[in-house]
């Protein structure tokens, strides 16, 4: 059996262990200057000299030794009847300065107990919770927008193209919308400074001295009621100028005239779509360092926590084997003071037995009355020390349960200590490996559908360009269709040209034949009339010659050349042949 001094020593080093450790690991919020001290007893200040502490606490003896010298200290002799009652004194002492040490051992290790354990329950709770939500609150939104665009583009065709289209017009109308309503805001603004001079205004045409007759104190002068029956006007048209600028108003901010869309179905797609198109690029990174930050803040709260924990954990480690310590401690001690008394009452029983009356008889009345007097002094021994095993028994069964339930408790701290090591490493890590593995994939999903949708656009791209060319082709090909037919036509038109050609050419051939005849003629008519000419500058010179006698003209008759003979038939229509 261990030696009893040294387990209890030992048990109140360890539990200053543990109070050091659980200080150590954690932020443990045990405050000793606060906490009740221990009381020491001045009654047990000289239990040095207790005859059964010094046999207990005798390290020379082992403990079948320390059994036989206690069971010999309460073994009766009554001869020394008065040390023997001194002893069983000494005995009740003992065991009452056992049942001390054991509270104040335990009171030593209530001292110790880590008062933060509610605290670091808080701190999980709130902590880890709480980074479970803020990565909830990060992650959705992305997740969001990377499931939008996906349904968008399972749908195929230009939905994309088409719903991207429908946003671009929605901020262009939207951007409209908000000109619109700052124009009319300023519009209602000058409206208000427009009615508050008209009234101004009024109040000077109604008041003033000088748009009164009789010097100012008349009725009001005709022009002064026209200028305020105009200002009346004015305002009245102001008045319904700002009635329907603020029904316009009211009309450009009301939420719930929205543009008609032609994805109606996709609305949620739609507006998902458009916050991904609103932000910036810098503000979609802000929003993934968020998300990162968010998995790693996670990622070192639960280090620290389970960390935190895991300290306090072993801090209960080091009180649990204290309470054990003191335990197996006070079992050793409760063993030996056990069997000693049952040892000592067996001597006991036989010392009473030694004076029981003889069975010879012949005893004296005044042997007899000592015989019995010792008789009786052993027997009130015994049942003071049946009364004290009786007691000592309870305490001994009372340590046994105590350290049922402490192997107990050391099991499930062993336990919760082992799983917990173990979540503060493979978990943590396990849980860092799945974070980083998340985030991989959405990032892999945004740059996948980035890819899809960078394809789907190109796809569509390729189909526009493509009906394009095919247009061009077309009408390429209709240009050469175009260009044969205008060919065509332009050979029947040379060869009409033609014909037109040669039936002009043959009319001017006729023609020019006719001209050089006319030219022929003329040349002969000019000689004649030139001849003429000459003879009617001679007419006085011939008349006045001396004979008196004048030319004759039957010789000028017979000179005259005769008209060119007209040539028969009539000349061909060149326009014959186009008039059949």
């Amino acid at each position: 059996m261990a030696d009893t001094a040294t387990s209890l020593q030992k048990a109140k080093e360890l539990a200053e262990q543990a109070q050091a450790a659980t200080k150590r690991k954690t932020n443990t919020t045990v405050n000793t200057a606060t906490t009740p001290q221990v009381k020491t007893d001045d009654k047990y200040s000289d239990i040095g000299t207790n005859t059964f502490y010094k046999i207990i606490f005798n390290e020379k003896l082992d403990a079948e030794q320390k059994k036989a010298e206690v069971a010999k200290a309460l073994t009766f002799d009554p001869d020394l009847k008065e040390e023997c009652l001194t002893r069983l004194k000494e005995f009740v002492t003992f065991k009452e300065y056992l049942q001390n040490e054991r509270k104040r051992l335990a009171q030593e290790i209530i001292k110790l107990t880590d008062t933060g354990a509610f605290s670091e329950l808080q701190g999980v709770i709130e902590q880890l919770n709480s980074g479970v939500l803020e990565f909830d609150k990060r992650m959705t939104p992305l997740t969001d927008i990377i499931e939008a665009v996906y349904q968008l583009r399972l749908q195929g065709g230009e939905t994309v193209l088409g719903v991207f289209k429908e946003i671009k017009e929605d901020q262009a109308a939207e951007e409209e919308r908000k000109k619109k309503v700052a124009e009319h805001e300023r519009n209602l603004q000058d409206l208000q400074r427009q009615a508050d001079t008209a009234k101004g205004d009024l109040a000077v045409l109604q008041n003033s001295r000088k748009n009164r007759k009789w010097l100012g104190f008349g009725g009001l002068k005709d022009q002064a009621i026209r200028d305020i029956a105009a200002k009346n006007d004015e305002l009245a048209g102001i008045g319904t100028t700002v009635e329907n600028t603020a029904k316009e108003l009211e009309d450009l901010k009301d939420p719930n005239k929205a543009r008609e869309t032609q994805y109606a179905q996709f609305a949620e797609q739609k507006a998902k779509l458009r916050e991904l198109l609103d932000l910036t690029s810098e503000e979609h990174k802000t929003r993934q360092k968020a998300l990162v930050n968010a998995a790693q803040d996670f990622v070192n709260n639960c280090d620290e926590r389970v960390g935190s924990v895991l300290g306090h954990l072993d801090g209960m480690t080091g009180q649990i084997e204290g309470l054990s310590n003191v335990n197996n401690g006070m079992q050793s001690i409760y063993a030996i003071v056990s069997e000693a008394s049952k040892d000592a009452s067996d001597g006991n029983q036989k010392v009473r037995e030694s004076y029981m009356p003889p069975k010879e008889g012949g005893e004296t009345p005044i042997q007899q009355m000592q015989r019995e007097n010792k008789k009786q002094a052993a027997e009130e021994f015994i049942t003071a020390m049946d009364s004290s095993t009786v007691d000592t028994m309870k305490t001994y069964s009372d340590l046994s349960s105590q350290a049922v339930r402490i192997k107990q408790m050391k099991d499930a701290n062993r336990e919760q200590v082992s799983k917990t090591r173990e979540l503060h490493s493979s978990g943590i890590a396990g849980v860092a490996d799945r974070l980083s593995t998340v985030l991989q994939a959405v990032s892999a999903a945004a740059l996948n559908e980035s890819a899809e949708a960078a394809k789907q656009s190109i796809g569509t791209m390729t189909d526009k360009t493509n009906a394009v060319a095919m247009k061009e082709s077309i009408r390429t090909a209709m240009g050469i269709k175009d260009a044969a037919i205008g060919l065509n036509k332009a050979v029947d038109d040379l060869a009409a040209y033609g014909e037109v050609l040669r039936t002009s050419s043959q009319i001017t051939r006729d023609g020019v034949q006719e001209i050089k005849q006319g030219l022929s003629n003329l040349q002969e008519s000019i000689k004649k009339t030139t001849a003429d000419l000459k003879d009617a500058y001679a007419v006085n010179a011939e008349v006045g010659a001396a004979d008196g006698t004048a030319p004759s003209n039957e010789n000028k008759k017979e000179d005259a050349p005769k008209p060119a003979a007209k040539k028969e038939g009539k000349l061909a229509d060149p326009f014959a042949q186009f008039n059949k």
